[in-house]
């Protein structure tokens, strides 16, 4: 897309209110978009796919969680401490910038505009890196490479600057809160209950779609990034990362553009068409479940209109990873700023279940039984009460329960530490004659494990607007004639029935053919205007709608309707008759717009 696509773009956007900026006529507020009433019917329509694609195809569990997130779970979860941007300001009008974003912005302009090759390296290799730089070596790389404000000013020393929005719940001692800043926590907290709903086994999901919420702190770029937005999350959680994944197979053969974390430290092009599975035999994907996700996230942005060669998987330098993530490969798509993360499949680990497990004391395991007993040494525990409480009085029964309930490793160092005579549990000392500690072979049946979770997390309005500019187009020799060559599925309206003049034995026709089609549940649009039928088609195509029926006079005699496509703009006779089905084999993708001839 050229600037001259890009202008014409926004401005049929803004003109068929596809998108407006929030509180417009209060001059609104940067970050804050609504959407229109074909924006908001691509949104329906997204979400109604993501779901059949992930939460009806992979039997997932969706749940639906509040916005409203109490301190303490964000401290837990790191995001208090952690969740922050480096910011930077123009030391003379005092502008905020993210700082990695406007040295990518700058240094991009270098690497288009220079021909010296080793320069040209040199920058992508410091610009791949930028988004994982430590507060020092960023203001290293402004300094080094002379980055300037928007203005043309000097940038003050970054800083970190949290991301939260943060309130209070309750008029009276208000307890401190944050509008979360993104959907997985909400599943976490649900973790037991969806894994009894899972009948106990692994691997199980769940999914959610909802508002997040983050202060950018300079957002720009539409949709692309925003202070409110939704994200569609799935939390799946697995016993084994190495374990074979049941139907990779469906993904093994499919072609991928991936970008490794070892080719943007070189300075190197991304790998070009590789199947997953070959990424996999490579080491370039470590695990098939992030194979696995990668290739579904792909069947799912092509099945919803986005430019396949437009699309590639970027792993995460080490640096980058967030301070939950052992691997991260965020799905990027080309647009006309850029290369712009859509998706992100991280691997969590089990960092979430654990760190909410020790801060609440609420177990958050998952017992997985063995397909047949095993015999193992362990140890088993009893307390001996009379010494605990003649010792410990009031703590010696939830000493008991502490000696009783220990993990196999506290046992180990428990036993480690008897010889002294001493051991500690619960941060007291007790004395080696309050516990019988035994080791001896037994028949396990299974073993408690903290499951890894693997997150494919997909912004829906960043998915939105990338299908928005993938699916533009001026007509050729008429760029007067802007065109969404929206994917069926995706489009906000199916269908349109017009007149090809006003008169009313035409217009009952009309009317009646836009109630059996909606009737049945496809979108139909009319326009009883008395413009000329192109100009009624280009009003359509504007908006994005594939198909438009047209009554004419002979519909009266022959009882058929011209049948138009919208990017061939070829037409076709059916019957009235068949109307209904027709529309819906298109809609549906049973049949091709080329069989019907």
């Amino acid at each position: 897309m050229d600037k001259k696509e890009k202008v014409a773009l926004e401005n049929a956007l803004t003109r068929r209110f596809f998108l407006a900026p929030a509180f417009e006529i209060y001059q609104g507020v940067a970050g804050l978009y609504d959407l229109g009433p074909c924006g908001a019917q691509i949104r329906q329509n997204l979400i109604s796919q993501w779901r059949s694609h992930f939460v009806v195809n992979e039997d997932l569990q969706e749940v639906c969680c509040t916005c409203l997130v109490p301190e303490q779970v964000l401290i837990a979860s790191g995001h208090v401490a952690k969740f922050a941007d480096l910011m930077v300001k123009d030391t003379a009008t005092g502008e905020c910038y993210r700082a990695d974003k406007i040295v990518e912005e700058q240094l991009q302009k270098r690497i288009d505009a220079t021909t010296d090759a080793a320069l040209k390296h040199e920058l992508q290799t410091v610009f791949n890196q930028v988004d994982g730089l430590s507060q020092a070596e960023t203001d290293k790389v402004i300094t080094d490479y002379k980055i300037t404000s928007e203005a043309g000013n000097p940038l003050s020393p970054c800083f970190p600057f949290n991301l939260m929005f943060q309130t209070t719940i309750g008029p009276s001692n208000p307890q401190k809160a944050y509008l979360r800043p993104e959907t997985a926590q909400g599943i976490f907290m649900n973790f037991k209950r969806g894994f009894e709903q899972a009948r106990g086994q692994l691997p199980f999901g769940i999914a959610q779609i909802g508002t997040a919420f983050r202060n950018e702190i300079a957002p720009r770029n539409g949709l692309l990034r925003v202070r409110e937005f939704e994200q569609a999350e799935i939390e799946y959680f697995i016993k084994d990362r190495y374990e074979s994944v049941k139907n990779f197979h469906e993904v093994k053969d499919m072609k991928v553009n991936l970008f490794s974390y070892q080719q943007q430290l070189n300075g190197e092009d991304y790998y070009h068409d590789i199947t997953i599975g070959e990424a996999i035999e490579k080491k370039i994907i470590n695990h098939e479940y992030l194979g696995y996700f990668i290739g579904r996230c792909q069947q799912f942005l092509v099945s919803v209109g986005l430019d396949v060669t437009k699309l590639r998987f970027r792993q995460h330098l080490p640096k980058q990873l967030a301070h939950y993530a052992k691997d991260c490969w965020d799905c990027d798509c080309m647009l006309y700023c850029g290369w712009t993360e859509i998706v992100g499949i991280a691997d969590r680990s089990a960092y979430d279940l654990q760190v909410h497990s020790k801060a609440s004391g609420t177990d958050m395991s998952a017992f997985v039984k063995y397909d047949t007993p095993v015999q193992k040494e362990l140890f088993s525990a009893k307390a001996v009460m009379k010494i605990l409480a003649k010792e410990f009085k009031q703590n010696a029964q939830a000493l008991k329960q502490a000696i009783e309930t220990a993990s196999q490793e506290e046992y180990e160092r428990i036993s480690n530490e008897l010889p002294t005579g001493k051991f500690t549990i619960l941060g007291l000392q007790l004395s080696a004659e309050s516990i019988q500690l035994v080791k001896a072979m037994q028949s396990v049946h299974g073993e408690s494990i903290t499951p890894i979770v693997i997150e494919p997390s997909f912004g829906i309005g960043r998915i939105i607007y990338s299908i928005l500019e993938h699916s533009f187009y001026m007509r050729e020799n008429d760029e007067m004639r802007t065109v969404f060559k929206f994917n069926p599925t995706i489009a906000p309206c199916k269908c349109a029935v017009i007149s090809l003049m006003q008169k009313d034995e035409l217009e009952t026709v009309t009317t009646q053919l836009i109630r059996q089609l909606r009737k049945i549940g496809i979108s139909c649009k009319s326009d009883d205007s008395g413009v000329q039928i192109g100009k009624k088609y280009a009003r359509f195509d504007e908006i994005g709608i594939p198909y438009i029926v047209t009554v004419d006079f002979d519909s009266l005699t022959d009882k058929k309707v011209t049948l138009r496509e919208r990017d061939s703009m070829a037409q076709i006779r059916i019957d009235i008759a068949t109307i209904n089905q027709t529309i819906n084999d298109l809609v549906q993708g049973y049949v091709k717009f080329e069989e019907l001839k």
